[in-house]
This record gives C-alpha cells, structure tokens and sequence, in this order.
C-alpha cells in the first residue's frame, strides 16, 4: 500500500524525471492573465507602430478628400475605384505595419517562455471526465468560489486603475484650444498609448501574482 508522502516531503523541489513527465502532459505552472498581457502589449506595440509610421500622412490622405467632397464625382465605378486607389496606399500601409506588430507581439507574449508545442492528451476526449455534478461542484466549490472573488477583486482594481488613467488623459486633451488634425491624430494616438501602459502593467502584476501562486500548487 503506498504511503501518503508526507509535509517535508512537500517543500522539496520537484525531481527533473516529475519536472519532464508534466512538460510532456504540459501541466506546468501557467498564468491566464498571460494570454491577456500578450494581446494588451500587442496592442501597445500596434499603436506605437502607428505612431511612427506617418499617422499624420494618413490622416492627411483621408482629410483631403473629405474636405473636398463638392469636387469628387462618383458617376460609376471606376470614379470609385479612383477614389480607393488614392487613399488606399497610404492607409494600407500602415494598417499592415498594425496587424503583423499585434500578430507578432500577441503570439510570443501569450505563449510564455516555453515554446508552442501541441499536447495531444489534452485535445483528446475524456468522456469519463464529462459530469454534471463534477462541473456544478468545480464552480460553486471552494475553488471555485475562490476564483470568482481573485477574479472581482482584479476587475475592480482594473476598473479604478484604468479609470484613472483614463480621466488624466481626458483631461489633457480636453485643454488647449484649436489643433491641427495632423496633431490631433498624433495627441489620440499618444493617449492611446499611455492607457495601453496603464493597463498591461496592472496584467503584468497579476499575471506574475497568479503565476506565483499556480506555482506553489503545481509544487504539492
């Protein structure tokens, strides 16, 4: 009969054999507030990308048509196709810069230090797992009750740090008087970006929270 290993037996690290076997099943420590910090730095890395890669020749191709409207015909289609064709270069552009920053950033960040890999044990059906009252007692037990109160304190942390943040912001652009659009565009974006801050170090904390505290279970 195997013995129940005891609290001293705890506080050792676990061997490199345990440490290999759970990589492999890829049940190792985890965060998942990681996959959010991942596409909130994304978006942060996106906006500085539009920031420097000539938001204000962008938003100069869309005002110059919109502020010509009475000098635009749009008879038939190639009238405008015309019109795409003009603005679409300079909007393309960036708008690919965008994308493949937040692709990128939201794909390494997300995937943590461990390289993607595909764990097969865990895409496959268990249909002996699948049970009513397993998943009724999983929500409402004390694990789950416990994740419900982490996740409502981190919400209303979030709340008042971004709100916050938001209101500075607000209230700085709310001052001054008339701007150029060029610079308006360029003030959003910067605003943009300090929001974006706020809110992917607030994740960076809690995702290092839960990851402190994912580690400590993984260890018993």
């Amino acid at each position: 009969m195997t013995e129940k290993p005891d609290d001293e037996s705890r506080e050792h690290e676990p061997s490199e054999k345990k440490i290999a076997d759970a990589i492999e099943r890829g049940d190792t420590p985890v965060s998942r507030d990681l996959a959010l910090l991942g596409s909130l730095l994304g978006v942060y890395v996106a906006l500085v990308v539009l920031h420097h890669a000539g938001i204000a020749d962008g938003v100069v191709a869309l005002a110059l048509p919109i502020g010509r409207l009475w000098d635009i015909r749009v008879g038939n289609g190639g009238d405008a196709a015309g019109i795409v064709f003009a603005i679409g270069p300079a909007i393309g552009d960036v708008l690919a810069k965008i994308i493949l920053a937040l692709f990128l950033t939201s794909a390494l960040v997300g995937a943590g230090p461990q390289r993607p890999r595909v764990v097969w044990r865990r895409l496959r059906v268990d249909w002996s797992r699948l049970s009513p009252r397993a998943g009724v007692s999983r929500l409402f037990g004390r694990k789950g009750l416990a994740e419900f109160a982490k996740s409502l304190v981190k919400i209303l942390v979030a709340t008042v740090i971004a709100g916050a943040v938001v209101k500075n912001v607000v209230m700085g652009l709310s001052g001054g008087g008339y701007r150029d659009v060029r610079d308006t565009g360029v003030e959003a974006v910067r605003a943009l970006e300090k929001i974006a801050v706020a809110v992917s170090l607030m994740t960076l904390c809690f995702a290092i929270g839960d990851f402190v505290l994912s580690r400590l279970e993984w260890r018993k």
